[in-house]
This record gives structure tokens, C-alpha cells and sequence, in this order.
């Protein structure tokens, strides 16, 4: 029974490699190629190739345990049943795509057909579910049946129904729902950039980001906490979800804080913050930012060049929060300097550390200079950073002789890149299927209606309105699928009230994105405490304190355009104003500025101070802020002496 066992591990092992590997050479090749397909036909392949892998890889993971409860032998025969399945359902669709395409929207079509379809959404929600929990898996039931039972729903939720033929012809046939835009942008852009990551993975590229953090964190206690930002903040650009992320990074991120000296509550809440912003900073910003894109027809190097102030602050306020409360705590002193002295040894290992990174920074600079300075295509842009970090490892181990090394980094980081975008082709299928379903029956306008209504058109209540939408669509959701949801029904009506189209769409993407730090479900919050061992409310407490600043920063550049929109001669001031504004606020909600701890009276000048500075100031509040935060600066100082 064993060596059956045995063989059948063996044979899926080999079945997901040549799927995973075969997945994300197809991607490369279309994106290199030009697109020799329409994009449709492409993420039908890409969705067969990625599900079939998803299936299979659970099910290699049944069969390596030891015993199987029933359930889960039924689930492993599912799995198998679903991965052969779904190739069979995409290679039907992919056969008969034109066929579809010209008679499906005039109603010709076949039981046959039909039953594709059912066999498709059957298995994209159930992939949904079983990847990505009951919290979306139920959202998309739910929306299904507001479809069919549209006309027993009250008031501004009624409609007349859709039949099940017509959900089920909308959502495949008609190659809308399921094969709509975000399909298309999730088989395209934001599967190259997948694979890029996965890659970067196969060549050990997030290793030596873990090691070099660890190198410096053994340093200082200050060190340790402000490396765990960084390394979290670059690899969750790449990765596009802050539970992943945290869960990467924060494996090796959280003890080494505990053992330094920061208490386990403190350590988780930086680890989920950190998480969480790595997903808002250019030029990747996760997935979402691909799929904005697409929905707002603008190039990507725009939406990266807008949303680079924005993480700038956001940094800031991370990295003054972290600060101030260490010193507040006394984990570190008022300088921040805690070195020990390194030896020689540490000091020549770091040297080939350093120089061992220089191969994952060229594929970096490479992608920043094509995205953001050439402008090029995500797809170009994904191409390009691939062949920058597949030349430079070869340069790198040519020299030590090490060709076989080479070969068998770029399988396993193929083979990571497919595995990677398997389960993501799922939740964007099933987002398909929502948003034709919301879009179809209207609830997206009756809803912002709505909202309009209550806010009575008053920008700044229809503010507050959005975001606190957002935040309850985001909680316990992958920040795609928040996005899309809250962009589809939340931001057009922004644009209405006269905010700009790219800074609607930021705005509603940092909410989707901060409910991974937001009680109750809180979701990179609890995946640290898994890690750090202490209480949920309490570390979810001390995120919301670090992060506090983030919820104000979508209110900031909605109201100042120049930080979104560059401008030497506007961005520029205007950046400084907010740097003081950002300092002031974040002592005040901390209760310490790094020199010593303020009272409350203090801390009501610094919120007013930087209320001045943050929003829309003239040259009266410029001046009156800045005094005040001058006499603040220097009363702090003689204070501290006095201490």
C-alpha cells in the first residue's frame, strides 16, 4: 500500500511540475510574443493550467499524510476529479472560443454548452473556497443567488431576476463574467509579475533579503524592528497579500524582534503593518494596482508614479510610530543607537553578502527603469526584469562553474511562479462572476445612490462613507477582490463629487487594503499572533496605534491633488508641510517625540497642527503651524536637557 502511495506521490509530482512549468513558460512566451492570441483564448489556458495545478498540488498534499479521514478522501478524489476536469472544460472552451464569441451573445447555443458552463463555475468557486475561506466563497454564493432571487429583495435591493440560464450564459458563454477583464489582467499582467516573484524565489532571491535583514538586525535593537519594515514592505510589493507576507516574513521577522527585546504584542503589530503597506509601494504594489489599471485605462507606470508619495508617507509614519514607542517603552534610547561592535568576520561575510545582492538589485533597477521611466508595458516591463535576473545569476555562478545550479533555480522558480498563480486565477474568476452579477442587475449605482443621499452630496461625509465601506468589504478578503468591489461601487461616484479618477480609485484601494489591520477579523493581525504567541486584541491594538497615521493619508492627498498628480514647483513644498504634519500627528496619537513623552494638551496641538499643515493650507495656517510646531520642537528639547 505504501509504495502505491509512493508511486501515485511521485506521478502528481511530476504531473505539477510539468503543469506549474509549463504554466509560466506559456505566460513568458505569450507576453514575449506579442500576444500571438487574443487575451481571452490566453486566460482560458491560463485558467485550465493554473486550476489543474491548484487541484493537483492539494491533492499531493493528501496523499503524502499518513491517514486520511474520510472527508479528506473524498476531498482528494475531488481534487483529482477537478484538476482533470478543468483542463478538459478549458480545452472545450478554447476549441470553440470563436464559435462562442460571435453566437454566444446572440443566444446560439448548445445543452452542451451550458453544461461547460456549469462544470466551470462549479470548480472556480470551489477553488475559491477552498484557497481564499468561507468569508469570499460565501460572498460569492451570496451574489449568485441575489441574481436568481433578485425580485424577493426589499427596497433598493430588488430587481426582476436573472433565470439560470442567463447567469449561467453570462458568466462563461458570452465570455463576460468568468473571462471578463479581470481574468484577462490576472492572465496577462499580473501573472508576469507572478512569475517574476517566483523566480526571484527559485533563485534565492527572498533568502538573501531575509539574511541581509538578519545580518543588520543583529546590530540593534532599533535595527531589527526597522529591518523587519523594509523586508516586509519589499517582498509584500511582490507577493500582493499582506497574510502571505506575513506569514513569510514574519516567521523570521517576529522571533528575531522577540529576541531582541520587543515584546511579542509589539512585535506582531510591526510585522502586520509592514505586511499590509508592502502592497501600496511602487512600482509592483502587489496585484491590485494591475487591475486599477485596466479599470482605468491609464499605463501603470502612472498609477505607480502617483501612488509613490503616498508610501513615502506611509513609511514615515511606520517608521516614527515604531520609534516613539520604543523609546516611550525605553526598548531602545532617544538616539535609536544600540550597536554592538562587529568583527571582522561579520564585517567579510557581509562584504559577499553585499556583493551576492547586487544580482537581485540589477533585475530591480531594470524593472524601475522600464515601468517608470520608459513607461512600457507591465508585460514588456515583466519580460525584461525576468531576462535582467536570469542574466545575472548566470553571470553570477558561471564563474564557479555552477551551470547545473542555474538550470535547476529557473525550473523551481518556474515551477514556484505557476504554483503561485494557480489559486489567484480562481479568486479572479470568481470576482468575474460578481461583478457581471452586480453590474448586470445595477445594485453597484443603487448602492452609491444611496450613499450619496445620506452624505448629501457633502465630499468630505461621502469620505467617510466610502472608507468605512471599504474597511467592511476588505475584512477577511484578499485585497484584489476588496478593491474591486468597493472600486466598482464606491468610486465613480467619487468622480462625481469632483475627485479625480486615480485618486478615487487610491483611495478606495488603501481602505480595501488597511481592513487586513482592522478588527474584528483583522486577518495579517492574526496570522502574527499565530507567530508572536500573544493576544489578538492587544496586538491588534498596537497595529492600529502604528498604523493610525495610514487611515488618515487617503483623506490627505484626495485633498491635496499635488502629492498624487507630481509637480516639482507644487509636490515639493507641499511634501515638506506634510512631513511636519505626519511627525506631529504620530507623536500625538504615540504621546511621545522621541525626546520625551507629551501630555494631553500637547497632544491636542499636535493633532491641530497638523491639521493646519495637512489639508488644503494657506499661507495664514503654513505660518501658524510651523510656529507652533517650532516652539513645541524647542520647548521639547530644553525640556529633555532639563530631564
Amino acid at each position: 500500500m505504501s509504495s502505491i502511495r509512493s508511486n501515485a506521490e511521485r506521478s502528481l509530482r511530476g504531473v505539477i511540475l510539468l503543469l506549474a512549468v509549463g504554466l509560466s513558460t506559456w505566460v513568458i512566451v505569450f507576453a514575449y510574443s506579442g500576444e500571438f492570441i487574443p487575451r481571452q483564448q490566453h486566460a482560458n489556458i491560463v485558467l485550465g493550467l493554473g486550476l489543474s495545478v491548484y487541484y493537483f498540488n492539494n491533492a499531493q498534499n493528501l496523499i503524502q499524510r499518513e491517514s486520511l479521514e474520510r472527508r479528506e478522501r473524498i476531498s482528494l478524489g475531488i481534487s483529482l476529479l477537478f484538476g482533470i476536469a478543468i483542463l478538459a472544460l478549458t480545452a472545450y472552451v478554447h476549441l470553440h472560443y470563436y464559435r462562442w464569441l460571435e453566437s454566444g451573445r446572440l443566444l446560439v447555443y448548445t445543452d452542451l454548452d451550458l453544461l461547460i458552463g456549469v462544470g466551470i463555475i462549479t470548480i472556480v468557486i470551489d477553488a475559491t473556497f477552498r484557497k481564499y475561506g468561507t468569508i469570499l466563497g460565501m460572498v460569492i454564493l451570496f451574489v449568485i443567488g441575489y441574481g436568481y432571487f433578485g425580485q424577493y429583495f426589499p427596497g433598493v435591493l430588488s430587481h426582476s431576476g436573472l433565470t439560470v440560464e442567463q447567469i449561467i450564459r453570462r458568466q462563461t458563454i458570452n465570455m463576460t463574467g468568468i473571462y471578463g477583464f479581470l481574468l484577462q489582467v490576472g492572465a496577462t499582467w499580473i501573472a508576469i509579475f507572478i512569475i517574476f516573484a517566483g523566480l526571484v524565489e527559485g533563485h534565492r532571491g527572498f533568502d538573501f533579503i531575509l539574511d541581509f535583514g538578519e545580518r543588520v538586525a543583529k546590530h540593534s535593537k532599533n535595527a531589527v524592528v526597522q529591518t523587519a519594515v523594509v523586508s516586509s514592505m519589499i517582498m509584500g510589493t511582490m507577493m500582493g497579500s499582506s497574510a502571505s507576507n506575513v506569514a513569510t516574513t514574519g516567521s523570521f521577522t517576529i522571533p528575531l524582534m522577540k529576541d531582541r527585546g520587543v515584546p511579542p504584542k509589539l512585535a506582531g503589530a510591526i510585522e502586520s503593518v509592514a505586511s499590509t503597506g508592502g502592497q501600496i509601494l511602487p512600482p509592483i504594489m502587489g496585484t491590485a494596482a494591475f487591475i486599477m489599471a485596466d479599470i482605468i485605462n491609464v499605463p501603470f507606470a502612472e498609477i505607480a508614479v502617483a501612488g509613490l508619495i503616498p508610501a513615502a508617507l506611509f513609511y514615515l509614519s511606520v517608521v516614527l510610530s515604531i520609534h516613539f514607542i520604543m523609546v516611550k517603552k525605553d526598548i531602545i534610547g532617544s538616539s535609536g543607537i544600540d550597536f554592538d561592535s562587529p568583527d571582522d568576520e561579520s564585517l567579510s561575510s557581509s562584504r559577499e553578502l553585499a556583493i551576492m545582492g547586487v544580482q537581485y538589485v540589477v533585475p530591480l533597477g531594470v524593472l524601475v527603469y522600464v515601468l517608470m521611466i520608459q513607461q512600457v508595458s507591465p508585460m514588456a516591463a515583466g519580460i525584461s526584469s525576468i531576462g535582467a535576473l536570469l542574466i545575472t545569476r548566470f553571470v553570477f555562478l558561471a564563474p564557479k562553474r555552477e551551470g547545473k545550479q542555474f538550470v535547476t533555480d529557473t525550473i523551481d522558480g518556474l515551477e514556484k511562479g505557476g504554483k503561485n498563480l494557480a489559486p489567484f486565477m480562481a479568486i479572479l474568476a470568481s470576482l468575474g462572476i460578481v461583478i457581471n452579477i452586480i453590474t448586470v442587475t445595477g445594485l453597484a449605482q443603487r448602492i452609491a445612490t444611496q450613499l450619496i443621499a445620506i452624505s448629501g452630496g457633502q465630499l468630505l461625509i461621502f469620505l467617510v462613507l466610502a472608507m468605512i465601506v471599504s474597511l467592511l468589504f476588505g475584512l477577511g478578503m484578499p485585497t484584489p477582490a476588496a478593491y474591486v468591489l468597493v472600486a466598482t461601487i464606491i468610486a465613480p461616484e467619487l468622480v462625481s463629487l469632483g475627485v479625480p479618477q486615480l485618486s478615487a480609485h487610491l483611495f478606495v484601494f488603501y481602505f480595501a487594503l488597511l481592513s487586513a489591520i482592522t478588527p474584528p477579523v483583522a486577518l495579517a493581525v492574526a496570522i502574527a499572533c499565530n507567530i508572536s504567541h500573544t493576544d489578538f486584541l492587544a496586538t491588534t491594538k498596537q497595529a492600529l496605534v502604528i498604523g493610525a497615521v495610514a487611515f488618515i493619508i487617503p483623506y490627505i492627498f484626495v485633498f491635496n491633488n499635488e502629492i498624487i498628480f507630481v509637480s516639482v514647483s507644487e509636490t515639493v513644498p507641499t511634501l515638506l508641510l506634510l512631513v511636519v504634519a505626519i511627525w506631529m500627528l504620530t507623536s500625538a496619537i504615540v504621546g511621545h517625540n522621541g525626546l520625551a513623552r507629551i501630555s494631553s494638551v500637547e497632544r491636542v496641538v499636535g493633532v491641530f497642527v497638523f491639521g493646519l499643515l495637512a489639508f488644503q493650507a494657506t499661507l495664514l495656517t503654513i505660518t501658524l503651524g510651523l510656529g507652533i510646531f517650532l516652539v513645541a520642537t524647542v520647548g521639547m528639547q530644553k525640556r529633555d536637557v532639563v530631564l
